[in-house]
């Protein structure tokens, strides 16, 4: 037996969801350089056998994963110490913090306005051998 797909189901007869998740906005990536260091001796308890050191690409505009989960995975994952996964988590906030608050005071970059037709025409013509005279015209 076959099962119909229907609006309100799909081709395996099984009930869709009520809402669907928005689509992520494009152009939504904000991409920050992170590098971690934090080293277990200065931590409370010291645990100074262990260091913790990762660089990467975080994405700013993405909510699904926040420093703290992000840091509670890198610690069980490396079993890393408790006071750790806080320690990441600070570290992490902290630079993203950082590079917030400097994206927010550099002025807002120039935007680039395209010539008119006629003055990129002109610019065009210029560049052709043997046209320059028509370009001053």
């Amino acid at each position: 037996a076959q099962a119909s797909c229907t609006p309100a189901h799909n081709s395996l007869g099984l009930p869709l969801e009520e809402r669907l998740p928005p689509p992520p906005l494009l152009g939504a990536e904000r991409l920050v350089a992170v590098r971690l260091r934090v080293d277990g001796a200065a931590l409370s308890p010291p645990h100074p056998e262990a260091v913790f050191e990762d660089e990467l690409l975080w994405n700013a505009g993405d909510t699904s994963l926040s420093p703290s989960d992000f840091a509670a995975r890198a610690a069980e994952e490396l079993s890393l110490p408790p006071p750790f996964a806080a320690a990441i988590a600070a570290e992490l906030t902290a630079q993203l913090a950082a590079t917030e608050k400097a994206r927010r005071k550099k002025p807002q970059e120039a935007t680039h306005t395209p010539p008119p037709p006629r003055a990129a025409a002109r610019l065009f013509v210029s560049l052709l051998p043997g046209r320059e005279q028509a370009a001053r015209a």
